[in-house]
C-alpha cells in the first residue's frame, strides 16, 4: 500500500493532465480518469474535493486526518450494519474484517457511499459553523 501522500500526488499527476485542462471546478471528473484511479485514490479524491468545498487551505496533515477519519467511519457504519452476531467476530484478535463482511452478506457499496455522503456533509456544516 502506497503512503497518502504519494496518492494525493497521482491523483494531482492525473488531473494535470493536458487532455483535461479545459476542466472546470464545476465539472465532473472524466470516466476515463476515474476508471484509471484505484478505490483508494477515489477516497483520497472525495478528501481533496471535500477540502477544496469546504475552503479549507490544503495541506498533507489535513489530508492525511480527513482520509483516515474517512475511513474510520465508513468502516464503523459497516460494522455496525452487520447483525449483532457477527460484529463481534470483528473485534476479535486476528479477524479477516473483509471476509467477516462480505459472508454477512450487507450492501457494502451503499453503506460506504452513504456514510462518505454524511461525512462530508458534517465536515462541510463544521467549517462553516468555524468560518
Amino acid at each position: 500500500m502506497q503512503d497518502t501522500n504519494t496518492n494525493f500526488k497521482r491523483i494531482e499527476e492525473l488531473l494535470e493532465d493536458p487532455k483535461f485542462a479545459n476542466l472546470t471546478e464545476s465539472d465532473e471528473i472524466p470516466e476515463e480518469i476515474l476508471k484509471e484511479m484505484s478505490g483508494e485514490e477515489l477516497t483520497l479524491l472525495f478528501v481533496e474535493k471535500m477540502i477544496e468545498d469546504a475552503g479549507v487551505e490544503a495541506n498533507d496533515e489535513i489530508r492525511a486526518k480527513l482520509y483516515n477519519e474517512l475511513n474510520d467511519f465508513v468502516l464503523a457504519k459497516i460494522v455496525l450494519s452487520l447483525p449483532e452476531s457477527v460484529a463481534a467476530k470483528v473485534s476479535e484478535e486476528g479477524a479477516d474484517v473483509n471476509a467477516i463482511i462480505a459472508e454477512a452478506g450487507v450492501d457494502v457499496s451503499k453503506i460506504t457511499e452513504e456514510a462518505m455522503v454524511e461525512f462530508r456533509e458534517k465536515f462541510l456544516a463544521q467549517q462553516k459553523e468555524e468560518a
